[in-house]
């Protein structure tokens, strides 16, 4: 038979040491809906003897035949602590409904219970069920996750997972891991073992902040398809860290390994994004399937600086990595002004079988490349074709009125395996300023390169500027040293263009377009423009 659901109206409701509010179905029947109205506070918190955490419940339950009708929670405050949940999800042969809460003050979740049970809001489609769950919808003014809390809405089974829509108005703050390592999260995925489509990730609030490890993910590890994730922060993004196993902090719409499906990508819009000491934006394919474009809009700023301590640059990608099969939606980034620093990286490449896409990058002030991380890999934006690849890159497009390259930082695409690096294009307005090499001799530098051992061919360079100036060693480089053609160098600079200097091993500055001595294929040449 069916049940009619729950109705709850207070001014405040707390629930400790196990403590349930539950329409589920165990049988075969439907469970009705869950509504409950406490106008100040809802506090959930704490197990029973058997480790099973305090909660409100709206599940189709193991072995259970029906659907649930969901959660609808309504208050000024919710807190949940020590493995509480509020869970509409199904783990057996039926749907569940959404969870929809509204907390007019401020959300937050903590921590997890003794057996390692995450506090969280659930509506998943668990391991051997069958059936849909509808997803989550929040609103909030304060949103925080902490010490291994999460927001879920995924499948594990054979099922759709809905969409994961969160409205914070203030802030979303998401930070630490569980004792078992696991970080706070936000979660919209396709599990391993799973068959179905997630609803995709929307998050729209004034700042967001994710550190030591917290994540914000989309992704695919099964058959089929993971949503976009789309943020909007009107004020900051705040990306910082790694977790315990150095796993980054980040924004992730990626095609895991193992699975079969695409990854819808990420658009990010707000005034300042920065990443840092590893942090990562990342919709990259490990397994068999495409990934979308990463999009980012930050009207102010956008800053990468550092690594993590396992040495993995702040970055933003989008990859086809090894053993992947699958095509890179590319990078769109538009800013007032980017700084990457000290090995930060803007990445479009591919490693696998697969092409990746355009690096378009329009920074209306400045743009600003330096340094490299204590490992030596260069800051800068790249675009490649790595040795064990077999793919395209579609090349670089950047747009900025300065253009400042220093301290062994690159503009690269390249190819060092089979296929075609697409070309360089640069229009600085005012400048463009190359200075200086690496702490290993590598100079600064703009390049469209076929490497030694590749075949394919690279579409060159075209710089357009008001003054050009390459200095200690700086240089603009397309040539082939692979099986394969070096597009020309194109220069235009209205006013003035300045090569001086030389690296510390005495290779001056230059412009450059060789073939070298082992190399099978042709340089178009360079063309320089100047008055």
């Amino acid at each position: 038979g069916n049940s009619g659901g729950i109705e709850l109206t207070t001014s405040s409701l707390e629930l400790n040491n196990g403590a349930v509010v539950s329409a589920s179905t165990f049988g075969v029947g439907n469970a009705g809906k869950v509504q409950i109205t406490a106008t100040d506070s809802v506090r959930l918190d704490g197990e029973d003897s058997d480790g099973l955490g305090s909660g409100i419940f709206s599940n189709v339950e193991s072995g259970a035949k029906g659907n649930s009708r969901g959660i609808e929670l309504t208050t000024a405050s919710l807190e949940l602590s020590n493995g509480a949940q509020v869970n509409a999800s199904t783990l057996g042969f039926g749907n569940t409904g959404a969870v929809k809460i509204t907390a007019t003050d401020s959300l937050h979740l903590d921590g997890e219970s003794s057996n390692g049970n995450s506090s969280g809001i659930f509506s998943n489609v668990e391991s051997g069920a069958k059936g849909n769950s509808e997803g989550i919808e929040l609103t909030t003014s304060s949103l925080e996750l902490s010490n291994g809390a999460l927001l879920s809405a995924s499948t594990f089974g054979i099922g759709d997972a809905g969409a994961l829509k969160i409205i914070a108005t203030d802030s979303v703050r998401l930070d630490g891991e569980s004792s078992n390592e696991f970080p706070s999260a936000i979660l919209n995925l396709v599990e391993q073992g799973a068959e179905g489509n997630s609803g995709g990730l929307e998050l729209t609030t004034a700042s967001l902040e994710l550190s030591n490890g917290a994540r914000v993910d989309a992704s695919t590890a099964g058959i089929g398809n993971a949503g976009a994730v789309k943020i909007t922060a009107t004020d900051s993004v705040h990306l910082d860290g790694e977790d315990s196993d150095g796993f980054s902090s980040g924004v992730f719409s990626q095609v895991n390994p193992g699975a079969k499906g695409n990854s819808g990508g990420i658009e990010l819009t707000t005034a300042s994004l920065e990443l840092t000491n590893g942090a990562q934006v990342s919709a990259s394919a490990f397994g068999t399937g495409d990934t979308g474009l990463v999009k980012i809009t930050a009207t102010d700023s956008v800053h990468l600086d550092g690594e993590s301590s396992n040495g993995f640059s702040s970055s933003i990608f989008s990859q086809v990595n090894p053993g992947a099969k699958g095509n890179s939606g590319g990078i769109e980034l538009t800013t007032s002004s980017l700084e990457l620093l000290n090995g930060a990286r803007v990445d479009a490449s591919t490693f696998g079988v697969g092409d990746t896409g355009l690096v378009k990058i329009t920074a209306t002030d400045s743009v600003r490349l330096d340094g490299e991380n204590s490992d030596g890999f260069s800051s800068g934006v790249f675009s490649a074709v790595s040795s064990e690849a077999e793919g395209n890159s579609e090349g670089i497009e950047l747009t900025t009125s300065s253009l400042e390259v220093t301290n062994g930082a690159v503009v690269e695409s390249s190819t060092s395996g089979v296929g075609n690096a697409g070309a360089v294009k640069i229009m600085a307005t005012d400048s463009v300023q190359l200075d200086g090499e690496l702490s290993n001799g590598i100079p600064s530098g703009i390049a469209s390169q076929v490497d030694s051992g590749a075949k394919g061919n690279s579409g060159g360079i075209e710089l357009t500027t008001s003054s050009l100036e390459l200095t200690n060693g700086a240089k603009v480089d397309a040539s082939t040293f692979g099986v394969g053609n070096a597009g020309a160098v194109k220069i235009t600079a209205t006013d003035s263009v300045r090569l001086d200097g030389e690296l510390s091993n005495g290779t001056p500055s230059g412009v450059f377009s060789a073939v070298s001595s082992e190399a099978e294929g042709n340089s178009e040449g360079i063309e320089l423009t100047t008055s």
